[in-house]
């Protein structure tokens, strides 16, 4: 029986502005999406990430264990990236094994080809069973 190892996906939400409660909707609303593809998302009580852009500013993080599939990884970026879509926050930030993609709204052709590139790059196949 081949285990597979899980790895941590921290998303990084930058609110538009002062509208935290519309932050908080847009942030449970991907928590939704994320339990729909059976993906528990967390919020841990930390701080952004020291190099963020959005410097001091209080970003809203959602913390998941997943196994990183194609599949899997990119409804996850999906989910996260509709906030950006729908301008319900100013930036996306992913980290994933120490690497980092941060995306800022507006939604563009140009950041969904960065962010397959990004799947593309840190994701396997389901069946391969061992690296």
């Amino acid at each position: 029986m081949t285990m597979h190892q899980s790895t941590q996906l921290r998303l990084h939400f930058e609110p538009i502005d002062e509208d935290r409660e519309l932050a908080e909707q847009a942030l449970r609303e991907t928590q939704n999406q994320l339990s729909r593809l059976g993906v528990r998302a967390v919020r841990p009580q930390e701080k952004a990430p020291a190099d963020s852009k959005s410097g001091a500013i209080d970003l809203l993080t959602l913390a998941l264990d997943i196994a990183p599939w194609a599949g899997l990884l990119g409804g996850i970026l999906n989910a996260a990236v509709h906030c950006l879509k729908r301008r319900k926050m100013k930036s996306v930030i992913i980290e994933m094994n120490g690497d980092r993609l941060e995306l800022r709204g507006p939604w563009s052709d140009e950041k969904q080809r960065i962010v397959d590139k990004w799947i593309e790059a840190h994701s396997k196949a389901e069946e391969d069973g061992e690296e």
